[in-house]
């Protein structure tokens, strides 16, 4: 209780030296203590005190003062929610008790790749879903692994506006498919990521129809349904639909996948 009144005491400090104007770049270090002192009961709601962010404009209108939010995602049993203020780019994982999962902030405009220039965490209550991910689907999940992990942003689909390739992963996916690789595709939509879930299901589906062996065993066959009628929405690109989104269960159909399949079954991805 005492380590729950003093975090809430830091917040409410923080909060009224920084939300004028969402925080000065200098501030950076008291944000990240914050954050590294609720690591293990920490809800969205203070974040967003902290940041002087209005919850109900935020979900219901999206949008925030002086600042944007780039999109909310409902990954199943959390959201993903990815937004700036003036000073600060943030990505959050919360579940649907509002407690957040994971946490990344770094100053508006420092990009990296190896995440060198920014604070990132896990909190406690991460452990907890990925737990539940695991046994669901009976996997152990390396975060490390790219396409394993939740936190990384890929379009699906077969291609991105007229002429323009297919994207990386749906790239990796048609590799996979002239390999009939059909482990590697089974592991992925045991991922953690939604996208990387709906290319495994499609590579398997190609591989079938391209006449090669997919062995499943039942729980692979009952996962493959599962995802198939996920209402999940994961971000979609096609050759006439660019940044777009689209539920999972759309695209994971029988008639889209076997329109797809037509479409590529002789093109240089499969041949």
């Amino acid at each position: 209780m005492k380590k729950g009144i003093t975090l809430f005491i830091t917040v409410l400090f923080l909060a009224f030296g920084l939300n004028s104007i969402n925080a000065q770049p200098n501030q950076i270090t008291n944000i990240q203590n914050t954050l590294k002192n609720g690591k293990d009961n920490m809800k969205i709601d203070e974040i967003f005190a902290l940041m002087n962010i209005d919850r109900d404009k935020f979900f219901n209108e999206k949008k925030i003062n002086r600042g944007q939010v780039y999109y909310i995602r409902d990954y199943e049993y959390f959201k993903k929610l990815s937004f700036s203020t003036m000073w600060f780019d943030f990505l959050l994982l919360v579940d649907n008790d509002d407690n957040l999962l994971y946490s990344t902030v770094q100053i508006s405009g420092i990009k990296s790749p190896e995440f060198s220039n920014n604070f990132q965490q896990y909190h406690t209550s991460f452990a907890n879903y990925q737990q539940l991910h695991e046994e669901f689907y009976g996997i152990s999940i390396d975060l490390s692994d790219e396409n394993m992990s939740p936190l990384n942003d890929y379009a699906f689909g077969t291609g991105c506006g007229w002429g323009e390739s297919v994207p990386t992963k749906g790239r990796e996916m048609f590799e996979m498919v002239k390999n009939e690789d059909v482990e590697g595709l089974v592991r992925w939509t045991r991922s953690m990521n939604p996208s990387i879930q709906a290319y495994g299901v499609m590579g398997l589906y190609f591989i079938e129809k391209n006449g090669g062996r997919v062995k499943l065993t039942r729980k692979d066959k009952k996962i493959i349904e599962y995802i198939k009628s996920k209402p999940t929405v994961i971000d979609y690109c096609s050759n006439i639909e660019l940044n777009s989104t689209t539920p999972m269960n759309r695209v994971l159909s029988d008639f889209y996948l076997d329109n797809i399949w037509k479409l590529y079954k002789d093109s240089k991805y499969l041949r």
